[in-house]
């Protein structure tokens, strides 16, 4: 993607007229949306590739073993065309051949997998899951099943927020002022507002935050970080804006959560205990 093309692209934007300062957070973040993914489509646009999937990898054969294999199909064609005792012989040699030559290429190969990963335990666990070919027996789940998975998860989260709560809130009745004079000063001074941000601020953030990214932005964090002079400006009035009227983007109130189980055999009746 031309970067100085699409640094042009949304400075020319609405998001650059003064007149979108007075629009709402909600109308603010829509129009970030739409002029951020107007500019990706004009200069980046997706585009669908269709890649073929084989079977069968067969990347570790050896060369040998992929010699044989094609003059095994040769000997094969020639023997189904003439139906020969004289052209079967040679292809019997030849399958017998290319047999014993594939397994040889595939033990080398997966020991070599297993020794790359011997001083690493994570990658060798990995590994052998690989060779088992274990992720080819999970659970297919149901879309009831799924939704009820999912509110369980959420009902978990949302108990555990609320356990959290209750324990902090009954450890500050037990603090002693005496001992923890600046945390009880703070619980007496609520946060009454807060300071505007500015551009410098923002930039720094953006520096600084991990090379991570969701499907729901709008925006990857690698063009994020790299176009961080033009994006900047625009996320510091998107927060002040929210400053102003006290209010999330309803937007940015959405995310994907990936639980991840680290358990084998948990199902749904133990998720409430895990």
């Amino acid at each position: 993607m031309d970067i100085n093309a699409f640094h042009s692209t949304l400075q020319q934007s609405r998001l650059f007229n003064p007149a979108s300062n007075q629009l709402s957070v909600d109308e603010y973040t829509k129009l970030f949306n739409d002029e951020v993914t107007f500019a990706f489509d004009r200069h980046a646009p997706l585009t669908t590739k269709t890649k073929r999937v084989d079977c069968h990898d067969n990347r570790w054969l050896s060369a040998d073993a992929r010699d044989a294999k094609r003059l095994c199909r040769r000997l094969e064609r020639r023997f189904r065309r003439t139906l020969s005792d004289i052209d079967k012989q040679p292809f019997v040699v030849a399958r017998k051949k290319a047999f014993d030559l594939v397994q040889q290429s595939r033990s080398e190969f997966l020991r070599r997998r297993v020794d790359d990963a011997n001083d690493n335990p994570k990658k060798l666990w990995q590994t052998t899951r690989s060779l088992l070919h274990t992720d080819e027996n999970r659970n297919v789940w149901s879309d009831s099943e799924c939704r009820q998975l999912s509110t369980d998860f959420c009902k978990f989260f949302s108990d555990k927020l609320a356990r959290i709560q209750t324990a902090i809130a009954e450890a500050l009745l037990t603090v002693n002022p005496i001992l923890f004079p600046d945390r009880t000063r703070s619980a007496c001074c609520p946060l009454a507002s807060l300071q505007p941000s500015n551009i410098a601020e923002v930039k720094k953030i953006i520096d600084s935050m991990p090379a991570k990214s969701s499907p729901l932005d709008v925006v990857p964090t690698s063009i994020l970080k790299s176009c961080a002079d033009i994006f900047a400006p625009l996320i510091s009035t998107m927060a002040n804006i929210s400053f102003k009227e006290g209010k999330f983007p309803v937007t940015f109130k959405t995310a994907q959560v990936l639980p991840l189980i680290k358990k084998a055999g948990l199902d749904r009746s133990q998720l409430a205990n895990y």
